[in-house]
Parts: structure tokens; sequence; C-alpha cells
């Protein structure tokens, strides 16, 4: 068995995981300077997106995977899988963005309060999904062409020795470009939150315009789509999956744009939805 993964393979990894890290830190200094964004909204949309989507998204797909009878046998189709993936984040993440921007337009009434916050759900996504794993990626990458690992296997017993041994094949056989893909996917999901952020504040600031949370939830699971449908098989190309992905945040990115040069001259008036709950 090759035990060595490539120095491409190796690059590709710190590159990515540079990406992941840097580039929500770059936009949060560059909001900062252009637009006086400050930290504590970019602390709430990093404590929205743990709760609402790693917390409260996490078990309900547990249950809807322990429901033998019903989701469960319905996942199985790419078509209904496609619409519950991209629906379930749309719904969790926007509900978050929502209830989060009702929190903040009292202490953090600027439109500079939506970019930070989009930098902070969008940042702390790509740090916990992309960056971290990535950094521990290519610690054992270099344990493995050390001699570390191949050291290691002996001691090792089923199942944990087919455990390493598959892990070992995944890293010495993956190229490098792989994981770039993986770096430039969170810069497009990074780009994609902080347009969404612009279309929830104006949902709450704006003159009667809470009719932008649903087609936020719209727009969020048809970004998705592509992912879930590589996850079941239908799409079995990287490229192609991310070239979709690139449409869709494009996408978002002009009607976010859109709505900004819309409608942040307009006489601003609160939308009432949950707001008796939240003063």
């Amino acid at each position: 068995m090759n035990m060595t993964v490539s120095v491409s393979a190796m690059a590709g990894m710190a590159a990515a995981a540079l990406l992941a890290v840097g580039f929500p830190v770059v936009c949060y200094v560059f909001f900062a300077r252009k637009y006086g964004s400050r930290f504590f909204p970019a602390l709430v949309g990093m404590a929205t997106f743990s709760f609402f989507a790693l917390v409260l998204e996490s078990f309900f797909h547990v249950g809807a995977r322990q429901d033998a009878g019903g989701i469960a046998a319905l996942l199985e189709q790419p078509v209904f899988y496609m619409f519950y993936a991209g629906l379930t984040a749309g719904i969790f993440e926007e509900t978050g963005r929502l209830l989060s921007f009702f929190l903040l337009r009292k202490r953090r009434p600027g439109f500079a309060t939506a970019l930070s916050y989009g930098v902070g759900h969008g940042g702390i996504e790509a740090i916990l999904l992309v960056g971290i794993p990535l950094c521990f990626t290519l610690v054992q990458s270099v344990f493995i062409n050390t001699g570390g690992m191949a050291a290691l296997l002996p001691t090792l017993q089923e199942p944990e020795l087919s455990q390493v041994q598959a892990l070992i094949q995944s890293l010495v056989n993956t190229p490098g470009v792989d994981y770039l893909w993986g770096g430039l996917e969170r810069v497009l999901s990074v780009t994609l939150h902080i347009s969404l952020s612009v279309m929830m504040w104006y949902a709450v600031n704006g003159n009667k315009r809470i009719w932008l949370y649903p087609v936020a939830v719209v727009l969020h699971a048809v970004v998705n789509f592509p992912a879930a449908l590589m996850q079941v098989g239908v799409i079995t190309s990287l490229a192609l999956t991310e070239g979709l992905i690139l449409l869709g945040v494009a996408m978002v990115a002009a009607v976010a744009l859109l709505t900004h040069r819309r409608l942040r001259d307009e006489p601003k008036a609160e939308a009432k939805i949950f707001s008796p709950l939240l003063r």
C-alpha cells in the first residue's frame, strides 16, 4: 500500500484551509474599514449558525432518518432528498438570521451590521467545516509521510485497522485540486451568507419587506441543490457541482445588490412579525 501523500495534495490542503480561514477575516477587515462594521454582529452570526445549523438542524435530521416509515424512506429518492436538504438548511439558517436581526436592529441599527453578521455566519461555517478539519488532515498527512502511521498500523486490530487503512488510501489518492475546490466553495459560501444577510436586513428594517424572508429561504435552498444531488450520486463531477454553486451564489449576490440599491434610501419601518416576543 502506497504510504505517501503527495506534495501537491498537501499544498491543496494548506491552500484550502487558508482560504476557509483567511477569506472571512479579509472580508471583515474590509467591511470594518469601509463601512464601520463592528465585531459584535459577527459574534451573533457565529452563535446563530452554531445553534440553528449545528444543533437544531442536526437534531431534526437525526429524527427524520429515524422515521423509518416516513421521511427516511423518501430520503432515498434523489429529488426528494434535494428539496429536503436544501429547504431544511434554508429554513433553519434563515430563521436564525431573521431572529438575530430582530435582536440586533436596536443595538446595531446600521447597514454595516448585515455585512458583519454575514461574515460571522459564513465564516464560522467555513472554519468549522473546512478550515479546522483540513488542518488536522494536513497533520495526518505529515504523520503518514514521516512513517508514524506505518509504525502505528501493526498495533491496531479490526475494525480500527481497516478504518485507518481507508483513511490513508483516501489521503494518498485524493488529488490536491479536490481540496482546493473545498476552499473555493467556502469563499462562495461566505459570499452567499453576506448576500442573504443583506436581504434579511431589509426584511427586518424595510417598509413591509418581510416577504424577503421566504425569498431568502428559497434562494438558500436552490444554491444547496447541486451539493445535495452530488451527495446522492446524481451529479458526479465536482467541477460541475462547484460551477452550479457559483452560478447560484452569483444570482443571490445580484439579488442582494439590487435589493440594497433600491431600498437603502427608503424610510425605515420595522417589520412587526415576532416583534412583541422580542421586546
